[in-house]
Parts: structure tokens; C-alpha cells; sequence
């Protein structure tokens, strides 16, 4: 059965951009240690949208919010609780 999302979580996000490190950061405090959801954290970057960079800088990819919903709902099943998007807070400040 599939976890339903609420209508507050399908608008509370926005497509990130992102760099490889900023997601990392952003989403480890919930992957708990397990190394699985840290796996699903690369492939979620592997899925995300690479955005054309200048040569020389990190690069960054758009990280859609139906990507990032199924990662939120993948970790909350397999790790045996309710993760919210409301409830997941930004620990970086994301490039605008």
C-alpha cells in the first residue's frame, strides 16, 4: 500500500539545486547511518537534472520534488517511520 503524501507536503516543495555535498547534507540526518539510504541518496543525485555549469564550477543538479518524494517515502517505509516533508527542515543555506 502506498504512503499517501498530504496536499501541505506536494506544496511545500520547490525543485532544489543542488551540489552533490549540499544533498548529502541535507538529507543524512535522516538516512539514521544506514548505508542503504545513503545508496539512495547517490541515486537520487544520479536521477536529478544536471544544470549547465561555467568550466570550473562544482556542479550543481535540480533535484525534482516527485524525486525527492519518493526518496522521502522510500526511507520512511524501509526504515519503519513517517517522514514528512513538512517536517524535513534545511540544515544549509541553498544557493538561490
Amino acid at each position: 500500500m502506498a504512503q499517501r503524501i498530504s496536499h501541505a507536503d506536494r506544496r511545500a516543495t520547490k525543485p532544489l539545486v543542488v551540489t552533490r555535498e549540499q544533498l548529502d547534507v541535507l538529507l543524512s540526518r535522516y538516512t539514521l547511518g544506514w548505508r542503504w539510504a545513503e545508496d539512495a541518496i547517490g541515486e537520487l543525485w544520479r536521477n536529478a537534472t544536471p544544470i549547465p555549469q561555467p568550466r570550473g564550477m562544482i556542479e550543481r543538479r535540480m533535484v525534482l520534488p516527485s524525486q525527492l518524494r519518493v526518496w522521502v517515502q522510500d526511507v520512511g517505509k524501509r526504515g519503519g517511520f513517517d517522514l514528512s516533508l513538512m517536517r524535513m527542515r534545511p540544515t544549509v543555506r541553498l544557493p538561490k
